[in-house]
């Protein structure tokens, strides 16, 4: 009787060890798998502000269509600006109302503002296109990392994830 006991804790125990041990591979893992994407988010991050950094030091200006955006939301992450998020697009006409316009008290100054000489704020209330005078550059960068098979298995059903990084800086033009 006692040897039925002895083996009945003993199958116990294995179970009890196997159990532990998956729980423990899965948090190693884990563990393992979020210092290689933390790793990778700041690679692509410094890529693409240096990228940013070099076009934003050319004396060159090179037009970037941004998009204009009227509103954001955050999306189910409840994290602004990340990449559940949605935005309502905005436009031109509302750039102008709502940014551009309002440097002045009444329209009839701009009569006024129109006369200084490479003043930015007129440039951008004559302009066809004001995004092309913004002076902002884009800079990015991404890669994948390939996910550990026990991450694969226990926790994310996906052999990779990749990391995407953007940066936008206002260009200089060269004056550092």
């Amino acid at each position: 009787m006692k040897r039925k006991y002895q083996s009945q804790q003993t199958g116990a125990a294995m179970v009890e060890f196997l159990i532990a041990s998956v729980a423990l591979l899965a948090v190693f893992s884990g563990l393992l798998q979020i210092a290689s994407l933390g790793k990778a988010r700041d690679e692509t991050m410094n890529t693409a502000r240096r990228n940013a950094g070099m076009l934003a030091l050319t004396p060159l200006t090179v037009p970037y269509n941004a998009d204009y955006i009227h509103h954001w939301d955050a999306g189910v992450d409840q994290s602004s600006y990340s990449a559940d998020d949605t935005f309502t697009y905005g436009n031109e006409a509302d750039f102008r109302a709502v940014i551009v316009d309002e440097v002045v008290g009444d329209v009839s100054d701009w009569a006024v503002m129109d006369q200084l000489t490479d003043n930015p704020i007129s440039v951008l209330h004559i302009a066809a296109s004001p995004d092309d005078h913004l002076g902002l550059v884009v800079g990015s960068d991404q890669r994948t990392v390939p996910l550990l098979p026990a991450v694969r298995h226990l926790l994310y059903d996906a052999p990779e994830i990749t990391i995407r990084s953007e940066v936008w800086m206002t260009s200089t033009r060269g004056i550092f």
